[in-house]
């Protein structure tokens, strides 16, 4: 009640005449929100008085209208040139009443504000909205202000926005993936395409690292055999001259073979730029279609007590050792095998007793690629990878 205050229009007691009509001014000055009620209550000597009092009951609201935004200065900074760019940002609705929104996109020189969802937005509920950047041009510097306003009492909240453009040479470097069976030669295209602004650069070849898994991928025809690590991976050194226009650059060929796994990627591990140039990098692969995937990995552990071989350096260049453990007697037979399943050369053929030799291994005379030292005892088989470099 406190809220609500009644102005006579005059002094108490008022008499009114009959016939006489006077006026009562009864005032709300709320100071909080939401619904209030109250009661005028009139004391007179009237007939139809209850007790010589008349009730009127006084209702009233009182509702606020507000909003804010999350940001009020969104910032698109280094755009590239020719790209798009974009913010989502909110509205706040901090009132007590709804706000509608404009349902189609506001276009303002270089920006759009755009889908505003949901177009009404419930008394402490939020709205999303997009604002794009529609790309611009390079050292040009795009500032402008809309303000939104609220559909009920015109409330003002303005949105700057900024926007910076950059120069931007570059493209994109994708290697495929494709499948094979073990022991094929298999080409894998590397294209670049999506060029932007080369007109305004020298380059004329991008260099470039690729790591493959080395059990499963030795190059061929061409392709530099790079450096085969202790791990498994072999790194290629490989230069690519960019064509013309959007299309082919180079065929990578690679030979398959089992290894310890059932694909390998294609890794652009690093590139060497002399310019300014951005590079959308896509790997590769290749998949190994001949091996049954049925079951989950298998894993093999000789006993610490079996027959082994060992070679060492590797990768070799023109000779290395071969570390040979029996545990029999017997007949030994160690063979230098391709990956066709090829004998290269027979490293050994004697009997044998228990123990371990060394036996060198003469590869002046045998084609860069990968092989296996095949040891065959009387009671077991076991295969070692040799990978001949140079």
């Amino acid at each position: 009640a406190d809220e609500f205050s009644v102005t006579p229009p005059s002094s108490y007691p008022i008499k009114v005449d009959p016939t006489e009509t006077i006026n009562f001014i009864v005032s709300f000055n709320p100071t909080s929100n939401g619904p209030k009620d109250a009661k005028v209550v009139f004391a007179s000597s009237a007939i139809n008085a209850v007790n010589g009092r008349s009730v009127v009951p006084i209702s009233a609201r009182r509702d606020s209208v507000g909003f804010e935004l999350s940001r009020t200065v969104v910032n698109f900074s280094n755009v590239i040139e020719g790209q798009e760019s974009r913010e989502r940002l909110l509205i706040l609705n901090t009132g007590t009443v709804a706000l509608r929104w404009p349902r189609s996109p506001i276009t303002i020189g270089r920006f759009r504000i755009e889908e505003v969802l949901p177009e009404v937005t419930q008394p402490d509920d939020r709205s999303e909205f997009t604002v794009r950047f529609l790309g611009g041009t390079a050292g040009t510097t795009y500032d402008t202000t809309f303000n939104f306003v609220d559909s009920v009492c015109g409330t003002i909240e303005p949105l700057r926005m900024i926007a910076t453009v950059k120069s931007y040479i570059g493209a994109t470097l994708r290697i495929s993936t494709v499948s094979a069976t073990t022991g094929q030669e298999v080409a894998v295209p590397v294209y670049i395409s999506n060029k932007v602004n080369f007109d305004r650069t020298s380059v004329t070849q991008l260099d470039m690292q690729l790591l493959v898994n080395g059990t499963i991928l030795t190059p061929t025809s061409g392709t530099p055999m790079g450096t085969f690590r202790a791990d498994g991976m072999r790194l290629i050194p490989i230069t690519v001259q960019i064509p013309t226009s959007d299309s082919l650059a180079t065929t990578l060929h690679f030979n398959t073979s089992w290894g310890n796994d059932t694909s390998s990627t294609i890794h652009i591990d690093s590139l060497a730029l002399t310019d300014t140039l951005e590079i959308t990098r896509i790997d590769g692969g290749v998949l190994i279609s001949d091996i049954c995937r049925e079951g989950g990995a298998r894993l093999f552990q000789l006993a610490p007590n079996g027959a082994g071989v060992r070679v060492a350096p590797l990768p070799a260049t023109g000779s290395t050792t071969a570390a040979l453990t029996t545990i029999e007697a017997g007949r030994t037979t160690v063979q230098l095998v391709d990956l066709t399943g090829r004998v290269v050369s027979v490293i050994a053929d004697r009997v044998m007793q228990g123990g371990t030799w060394f036996i060198p291994i003469d590869l002046t005379t045998i084609p860069n690629g990968s092989y296996y030292l095949v040891m065959t005892t009387p009671s077991q088989r076991i295969v070692e990878r040799l990978e001949v470099v140079r």
